[in-house]
């Protein structure tokens, strides 16, 4: 199939505004949820109404966020009887190196 000169400069020119609008609505994404860059989350939204380009982006992002997968943690410092408490005074060090245990908690979200 052959496709002239001035076909091939309207579908370069399409395609350009098309790729200018996409830019534009990431842009706004990132902006609405208070982002100065763009991120999968909005590549996502944009193609929302893609099923398939879709399904594929989900199966990209998926396979890279459990590589990526950052956890948070706060140490709590106490005394074994009092497990479920914490210290008043978090400046306060412990008068017995050897009662004190260290925890943490996973504030890991999925």
């Amino acid at each position: 199939m052959e496709i002239t000169k001035p076909a091939m400069e309207i579908i370069a020119e399409l395609v350009y505004k098309k790729l200018e609008v996409y830019g534009s609505d990431l842009e706004s994404f990132a902006k609405h949820a208070k982002r100065a860059t763009v991120n999968s989350d909005d590549v996502k939204l944009l193609v929302r109404r893609n099923p398939s380009l879709k399904t594929h982006l989900n199966g990209i992002t998926c396979n890279s966020a459990t590589k990526e997968k950052r956890r948070k943690t706060i140490p709590l410092v106490s005394k074994p009887d009092t497990l479920a408490k914490t210290n008043k005074d978090e400046n306060k060090e412990p008068e017995d190196e050897d009662m004190v245990v260290d925890q943490t908690i996973d504030l890991t979200f999925d």
